[in-house]
């Protein structure tokens, strides 16, 4: 299995059609098309630190916020 949080090299634009992802990207192994990505990139959250660190802001930030309330993120 493979993982990752986003489908973009780091720091670079982010996309959301698969055209555009392979262009940056470059040569790929198997791609799936199941048409454009909804939403935008993740919130990604360091917690091996303490406090926890965010590393990215991006979807669902302020949900997170309120759920770890009392923590300095």
């Amino acid at each position: 299995p493979i993982t990752s949080t986003s489908a973009n090299i780091s720091g670079m634009k982010t996309h959301n059609n698969i055209k555009d992802i392979i262009q940056q990207i470059g040569e790929v192994n198997l791609a799936i098309d199941a048409g454009p990505l909804k939403g935008g990139p993740s919130t990604v959250i360091d917690l091996t630190t303490d406090p926890p660190k965010i590393l990215r802001k991006g979807a669902g930030i302020e949900k997170i916020k309120k759920i770890m309330v009392g923590l300095k993120l």
